[in-house]
């Protein structure tokens, strides 16, 4: 293995990595904040975490919409949208 492919191999794992744990703040905020509208804390927005998959972060996202985080799975974004950004 190439030294210049495993630099990249390295920056694929942290950049999954840091998705899976966006993913996984994202649902303990949701969890914590409940429905309310007056968040005390701020929320990831989806367009952040779909451009976080389309830049090669989606093992990331999928492994967030997986059990035990279990999030954003039911969302048409992120159920169709993220298998159709790992194809392209």
């Amino acid at each position: 293995m190439s030294i210049n492919l495993f630099y990249v191999l390295i920056v694929l794992l942290l950049l999954n990595l840091r998705t899976y744990f966006l993913m996984i703040q994202d649902k303990r905020i949701a969890i914590k904040n409940g429905e309310s509208t007056n968040n005390s804390k701020r929320r990831t927005p989806e367009k952040y975490l779909l451009t976080n998959a389309a830049l090669l972060g989606f093992a990331g996202i999928f492994l967030g919409m997986l059990p035990p985080v279990n999030h954003k799975g039911n969302k048409p974004k992120f159920k169709w949208g993220v298998p159709t950004i790992a194809l392209v």
